[in-house]
């Protein structure tokens, strides 16, 4: 990534975030930049900072021959001086609830992110994005291994975490907060646990997986930290602070 900055007093007053990315429309794949971070101090706008940025920034990408670029604009009105022009509305996606419940038979999760399977199947979950975009787009940021690692990356710097479920046929992913804790001992065995508890009680994989996944995030929020090293998670945290709420009714009364 590329960042331009205007500053002024040692402070920074303005920048501008190039990301890179490879883009294809249809046959062709170029090197485009996507626009991010696009932003002027409150009390700094209207000094023309901006332009010269976004100029210097033409200018730079001029002398690399890269054929455009590309953001999603807070007001589409602030570039269209510089040449920019709207192409699409980005729609929202919301899975429906006859998807959610439909049944499907997993054929393994996607393992820790630095094993050779993860790394294999990262691959495969690429190819698969790609192969999708490419029947209902003509124009798409490309799927590769390089992207799925950026995205999961990106995800992580937000204080976040990617888990993905593969079934044969489809993906889905799973994000969450990421909770600083030393005391996971256990989550591996809980979570498989609880993923084979849900589906016993007649929950397709995809809810399972993401039932027990809330369960295992809850009992690590809940950990104990007990013994040396890293403590336990805490699977009756829930039962334990009921257990707390009513003792604390007994004695108000």
């Amino acid at each position: 990534n590329q960042i331009l900055a205007f500053t002024e007093n040692g402070q920074v007053q303005a920048m501008v975030h190039r990301n890179p990315y490879m883009v294809r429309a249809r046959d062709c794949c170029w090197q485009a930049d996507y626009l991010v971070g696009v932003a002027t101090r409150r009390e700094r706008r209207r000094r023309g900072y901006m332009r010269r940025l976004l100029l210097k920034m033409m200018g730079d990408m001029r002398q690399e021959k890269m054929p455009f670029c590309f953001l999603m604009p807070a007001a589409e009105a602030i570039y269209r001086p510089f040449g920019f022009v709207f192409i699409y509305q980005q729609p929202g996606f919301v899975m429906g609830k006859e998807k959610k419940a439909t049944a499907l038979q997993a054929k393994g999760l996607i393992p820790e992110e630095d094993s050779d399977e993860y790394q294999r199947m990262r691959s495969l979950a690429a190819e698969w994005m790609e192969r999708w975009l490419g029947s209902h787009y003509q124009v798409y940021a490309k799927r590769d291994d390089a992207y799925l690692k950026r995205l999961t990356a990106e995800i992580a710097s937000e204080d976040g975490v990617l888990d993905v479920l593969y079934d044969g046929d489809e993906i889905f992913h799973f994000d969450t907060e990421r909770i600083e804790t030393k005391n996971t001992h256990g989550t591996g065995c809980t979570f498989s646990s609880a993923v084979a508890a849900w589906l016993a009680k007649g929950k397709d994989i995809r809810e399972a997986v993401s039932l027990a996944k809330d369960y295992v995030t809850a009992a690590i929020k809940h950990s104990l930290s007990i013994g040396k090293g890293n403590g336990p998670t805490h699977h009756f945290w829930q039962m334990y602070q009921s257990g707390l709420c009513e003792m604390e009714r007994e004695e108000a009364e």
